[in-house]
């Protein structure tokens, strides 16, 4: 069975910002911006995020547990979710929360419906702009998200999480094994006594 995004979902805009955000330091309120999001999993540094103070803020509009992050703009179009309480978190448009019905789809099976080479390939065919593509809300909200019984969505879920963990890890060791590499070479190249007065070289 196919269900329409808006069906199985809230679907809702980020807070839009009609002027670059501004650092508040005693802010109540941390906002998520696009570059905020990571390339790999679901982890966002609270700590590097701009605070600032909002007068008109919808409860609907504070992330919860559970609610995706979308993409409408950019290379790609895929979604972080939220895993854990965030306090007092919005994010900022063009960002787009989806809050997904948990009586009716499993938050990180519907997470990798989103982020599918198949629903990724129907988006990018959707999406419109001359210079930075962008999908809309309404294109958004029409995906077909195939609903399996809830358990079989959970069995899933565990299996793309489980790949993510891999990707992630994959990618560490990759880093430190350039690192490792670079600090050979930097010391066979300028000896070992600059780089380790000097530092790394690279």
């Amino acid at each position: 069975m196919n269900r329409r995004l808006s069906e199985i979902a809230d679907v809702g805009l980020g807070v839009p910002f009609r002027t670059r955000l501004k650092h508040i330091r005693t802010g109540s309120i941390n906002v998520i911006q696009m570059r905020d999001l990571p390339h790999i999993g679901n982890e966002i540094d609270l700590e590097g995020l701009v605070r600032t103070d909002l007068n008109r803020l919808r409860r609907i509009q504070i992330l919860r547990a559970g609610d995706l992050i979308f993409r409408s703009r950019g290379l790609t179009f895929t979604s972080v979710m939220v895993e854990r309480p965030l306090g007092n978190t919005v994010i900022a448009a063009p960002l787009v929360r989806i809050r997904p019905d948990i009586t009716v789809v499993d938050p990180s099976y519907l997470l990798w419906c989103i982020n599918s080479p198949v629903i990724q390939r129907h988006l990018r065919s959707r999406a419109e702009g001359s210079g930075v593509l962008a999908v809309n809300l309404s294109e958004l909200n029409d995906i077909r998200i195939p609903l399996p019984p809830r358990e079989r969505q959970r069995r899933i879920a565990r299996i793309a999480h489980l790949a993510m963990q891999e990707r992630i890890l994959r990618t560490r060791i990759d880093r430190i094994s350039q690192q490792r590499t670079h600090q050979v070479l930097s010391k066979t190249v300028f000896g070992a006594s600059h780089f380790e007065h000097r530092g790394r070289v690279w």
